[in-house]
């Protein structure tokens, strides 16, 4: 998601459709389906996270 910020800047909306869109075609490793959760969601919840923990 780093990398996605770089290349996208801080729009939140086009770096978490990039990463869903990566996730689905099988670029990143696919962390959703542990919970059901879809692409999307994770995606979203891995931008609050890296938000609250400083990682970008």
């Amino acid at each position: 998601m780093r990398m996605l910020i770089k290349d996208l800047g801080r729009n939140r909306g086009a770096v978490c459709a990039s990463y869903a869109r990566a996730e689905r075609d099988g670029i990143v490793p696919s962390k959703s389906n542990k919970n059901d959760t879809i692409p999307e969601d994770y995606a979203i919840a891995l931008w609050k996270d890296g938000e609250r923990k400083g990682w970008f």
